[in-house]
Protein backbone atom coordinates (compact mmCIF):
# COMPACT_ATOMS: atom_id res chain seq x y z
CA UNK A 1 0.00 0.00 0.00
CA UNK A 2 2.59 2.33 1.21
CA UNK A 3 4.49 1.36 -2.38
CA UNK A 4 1.56 3.02 -4.43
CA UNK A 5 1.22 5.59 -2.75
CA UNK A 6 4.94 6.92 -3.56
CA UNK A 7 4.34 5.55 -7.50
CA UNK A 8 0.92 7.64 -7.36
CA UNK A 9 2.61 10.36 -5.82
CA UNK A 10 5.50 10.08 -8.34
CA UNK A 11 3.22 10.08 -11.36
CA UNK A 12 1.22 12.97 -10.32
CA UNK A 13 4.23 14.82 -9.51
CA UNK A 14 5.44 14.23 -12.84
CA UNK A 15 2.01 15.55 -14.32
CA UNK A 16 2.63 18.26 -12.33
CA UNK A 17 5.83 18.95 -13.34
CA UNK A 18 5.27 17.94 -17.32
CA UNK A 19 2.19 19.90 -16.96
CA UNK A 20 3.03 23.45 -15.04
CA UNK A 21 3.46 25.44 -18.34
CA UNK A 22 0.59 24.41 -19.91
CA UNK A 23 -1.44 25.21 -16.51
CA UNK A 24 0.77 28.03 -16.32
CA UNK A 25 0.01 29.59 -19.53
CA UNK A 26 -3.52 28.87 -18.96
CA UNK A 27 -3.86 31.07 -15.79
CA UNK A 28 -1.74 33.87 -17.04
CA UNK A 29 -4.21 33.67 -19.80
CA UNK A 30 -7.53 34.07 -17.22
CA UNK A 31 -6.07 36.46 -15.35
CA UNK A 32 -5.38 38.78 -18.59
CA UNK A 33 -9.31 37.72 -19.11
CA UNK A 34 -10.41 38.74 -15.69
CA UNK A 35 -8.38 42.19 -16.07
CA UNK A 36 -9.73 43.18 -19.29
CA UNK A 37 -13.21 42.20 -17.71
CA UNK A 38 -12.32 43.75 -14.82
CA UNK A 39 -11.24 46.83 -16.78
CA UNK A 40 -14.54 46.95 -18.28
CA UNK A 41 -17.08 46.60 -15.85
CA UNK A 42 -15.16 49.51 -14.01
CA UNK A 43 -15.07 51.37 -17.06
CA UNK A 44 -19.08 50.53 -17.38
CA UNK A 45 -19.48 51.82 -13.87
CA UNK A 46 -17.62 54.68 -14.52
CA UNK A 47 -19.49 56.49 -17.19
CA UNK A 48 -23.18 55.50 -15.16
CA UNK A 49 -21.37 57.51 -12.41
CA UNK A 50 -20.40 60.22 -14.79
CA UNK A 51 -23.78 60.11 -16.30
CA UNK A 52 -25.58 60.12 -12.72
CA UNK A 53 -23.65 62.95 -11.46
CA UNK A 54 -24.30 64.81 -14.71
CA UNK A 55 -27.73 64.37 -14.54
CA UNK A 56 -27.56 63.06 -18.23
CA UNK A 57 -30.86 61.75 -19.85
CA UNK A 58 -30.83 58.12 -20.78
CA UNK A 59 -29.97 59.14 -24.47
CA UNK A 60 -27.39 61.57 -23.87
CA UNK A 61 -26.39 58.58 -21.36
CA UNK A 62 -25.93 55.95 -23.75
CA UNK A 63 -23.86 58.31 -26.16
CA UNK A 64 -21.69 58.84 -23.50
CA UNK A 65 -21.18 55.21 -22.92
CA UNK A 66 -20.50 54.85 -26.49
CA UNK A 67 -17.68 57.43 -26.84
CA UNK A 68 -15.98 56.48 -23.71
CA UNK A 69 -16.15 52.85 -25.05
CA UNK A 70 -14.62 54.03 -27.78
CA UNK A 71 -11.62 55.89 -26.82
CA UNK A 72 -11.05 53.66 -24.19
CA UNK A 73 -10.50 50.44 -26.78
CA UNK A 74 -8.39 53.17 -28.64
CA UNK A 75 -6.31 53.98 -25.81
CA UNK A 76 -5.90 50.47 -25.16
CA UNK A 77 -4.49 49.17 -28.37
CA UNK A 78 -1.77 52.31 -27.96
CA UNK A 79 -1.26 50.84 -24.53
CA UNK A 80 -0.45 47.82 -26.12
CA UNK A 81 1.75 49.26 -28.60
CA UNK A 82 3.52 51.43 -25.61
CA UNK A 83 4.50 48.38 -23.81
CA UNK A 84 5.67 45.78 -26.73
CA UNK A 85 7.60 48.97 -27.85
CA UNK A 86 9.12 49.71 -24.50
CA UNK A 87 9.47 45.82 -23.92
CA UNK A 88 11.83 45.73 -27.59
CA UNK A 89 13.36 48.88 -26.66
CA UNK A 90 14.72 46.91 -23.25
CA UNK A 91 15.54 43.94 -25.12
CA UNK A 92 17.39 45.66 -28.27
CA UNK A 93 19.33 47.85 -25.40
CA UNK A 94 20.11 44.58 -23.13
CA UNK A 95 22.89 43.32 -25.58
CA UNK A 96 26.72 44.12 -25.84
CA UNK A 97 26.55 46.00 -28.83
CA UNK A 98 23.21 48.22 -28.89
CA UNK A 99 22.40 49.17 -32.24
CA UNK A 100 21.53 53.08 -31.66
CA UNK A 101 20.08 52.71 -34.84
CA UNK A 102 17.02 50.70 -33.75
CA UNK A 103 16.78 52.26 -30.35
CA UNK A 104 16.40 55.44 -32.40
CA UNK A 105 13.42 54.13 -34.32
CA UNK A 106 11.67 53.17 -31.34
CA UNK A 107 11.95 55.91 -29.17
CA UNK A 108 10.57 57.49 -32.02
CA UNK A 109 7.63 54.91 -32.10
CA UNK A 110 7.34 55.25 -28.46
CA UNK A 111 7.04 59.34 -28.69
CA UNK A 112 4.34 58.85 -31.76
CA UNK A 113 2.23 56.96 -29.61
CA UNK A 114 2.35 59.66 -26.87
CA UNK A 115 0.96 62.08 -29.58
CA UNK A 116 -1.67 59.38 -31.12
CA UNK A 117 -2.83 59.47 -27.01
CA UNK A 118 -3.60 63.24 -27.14
CA UNK A 119 -4.88 63.05 -30.60
CA UNK A 120 -7.36 60.16 -29.05
CA UNK A 121 -8.41 62.51 -26.50
CA UNK A 122 -8.78 65.61 -28.69
CA UNK A 123 -11.13 63.63 -30.85
CA UNK A 124 -13.06 62.32 -27.29
CA UNK A 125 -13.64 65.54 -26.49
CA UNK A 126 -15.26 66.44 -29.81
CA UNK A 127 -17.41 63.54 -29.91
CA UNK A 128 -18.76 64.56 -26.48
CA UNK A 129 -18.67 68.34 -27.40
CA UNK A 130 -21.80 66.82 -29.96
CA UNK A 131 -24.15 66.31 -26.73
CA UNK A 132 -22.36 67.79 -23.19
CA UNK A 133 -22.41 71.24 -23.13
CA UNK A 134 -18.40 72.67 -21.93
CA UNK A 135 -19.07 72.78 -18.08
CA UNK A 136 -20.05 69.19 -18.34
CA UNK A 137 -17.11 67.57 -20.23
CA UNK A 138 -15.05 69.35 -17.77
CA UNK A 139 -16.52 67.79 -14.73
CA UNK A 140 -16.00 64.78 -17.00
CA UNK A 141 -11.80 64.92 -16.80
CA UNK A 142 -12.10 66.16 -13.26
CA UNK A 143 -13.90 63.12 -12.37
CA UNK A 144 -12.10 60.74 -14.26
CA UNK A 145 -8.52 62.24 -13.14
CA UNK A 146 -10.16 62.00 -9.29
CA UNK A 147 -10.89 58.35 -10.40
CA UNK A 148 -7.64 57.69 -11.80
CA UNK A 149 -5.62 59.11 -8.83
CA UNK A 150 -7.70 56.81 -6.40
CA UNK A 151 -7.14 54.05 -8.28
CA UNK A 152 -3.16 54.85 -8.28
CA UNK A 153 -3.34 55.17 -4.61
CA UNK A 154 -5.29 51.45 -4.37
CA UNK A 155 -2.95 50.17 -6.25
CA UNK A 156 0.12 51.90 -4.55
CA UNK A 157 -1.36 50.56 -1.30
CA UNK A 158 -1.95 46.94 -2.74
CA UNK A 159 2.30 46.93 -3.40
CA UNK A 160 2.88 48.23 -0.05
CA UNK A 161 0.57 45.83 1.81
CA UNK A 162 1.54 42.62 0.01
CA UNK A 163 0.23 43.23 -3.07
CA UNK A 164 -3.32 42.86 -1.55
CA UNK A 165 -5.56 45.70 -1.96
CA UNK A 166 -6.99 47.11 1.40
CA UNK A 167 -10.64 45.61 0.52
CA UNK A 168 -9.45 42.05 -0.06
CA UNK A 169 -7.08 41.81 2.60
CA UNK A 170 -8.28 39.56 5.71
CA UNK A 171 -9.03 41.35 8.92
CA UNK A 172 -6.49 42.29 11.86
CA UNK A 173 -5.91 38.76 13.91
CA UNK A 174 -8.02 40.48 16.87
CA UNK A 175 -11.05 40.87 14.36
CA UNK A 176 -10.90 36.95 13.29
CA UNK A 177 -12.91 34.76 14.75
CA UNK A 178 -11.31 31.42 15.68
CA UNK A 179 -13.70 27.70 15.77
CA UNK A 180 -12.30 25.21 18.01
CA UNK A 181 -10.58 22.25 16.66
CA UNK A 182 -13.42 19.61 17.60
CA UNK A 183 -11.56 17.01 15.23
CA UNK A 184 -10.35 13.97 17.80
CA UNK A 185 -7.42 13.25 18.32
CA UNK A 186 -5.47 10.22 16.24
CA UNK A 187 -4.49 7.17 17.98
Amino acid sequence: MIRFRCVAFRVLAGFLVLGGLPVEAGRALAQEAERGANAAELADRFSDRVAQALHLDESRAERLRSTLQRSREERQDLAARRRSLFSELAEVARGDRVDQERVAQLLDEVLRTQVLEAEINVDEQRRLSEFMAPLERARLLWLRQRFLQQARQRGQEGRRNNQIPRDRRPPPAAEQRTVPDRTPPRP
